[in-house]
């Protein structure tokens, strides 16, 4: 971040919390130039010493949040007890992630990061 202060003639700045969550979570579909381009965005249009979430590329700020998300909101975390068995956890976060997004199956098995006849058996089962 410090790099790209010093070359837009910027002082110092920091990250909030939830700009960093944000960051953290974010897929980085363009490889790590990406993540450069939305700090210098950030920098540039960030009027505070610190950036916020406001401060972030709008498509960052956007992204859909997993259920494997943890946020100061309870909306996005399954809670699973311990001893709970892996295909009762399995069927659970499934069928949260669906819930999540609308029935979406195609987006549920992207974020699950499985096949979208995978999840179809699964639903079956």
């Amino acid at each position: 971040m410090k790099k790209y202060c010093r070359e837009m003639n910027k002082e110092k700045k920091s990250l909030s919390t939830s700009a960093r969550r944000l960051l953290l979570n974010y897929q980085y579909p363009g490889n790590v130039r990406e993540l450069g381009n939305i700090i210098e965005y950030a920098v540039a249009l960030s009027i505070h010493q610190e950036i916020d979430k406001d401060d972030l590329p709008h498509y960052v700020q956007e992204q859909k949040k997993t259920a494997f998300t943890c946020s100061d909101n309870n909306d996005d975390i399954i809670h699973i007890p311990l001893g709970l068995p892996m295909k009762e956890i399995e069927k659970r976060v499934i069928g949260e992630t669906l819930r999540y997004y609308g029935n979406h199956r195609q987006k549920t098995a992207q974020i699950l990061q499985i096949s979208e006849r995978s999840l179809r058996d699964k639903i079956k089962q």
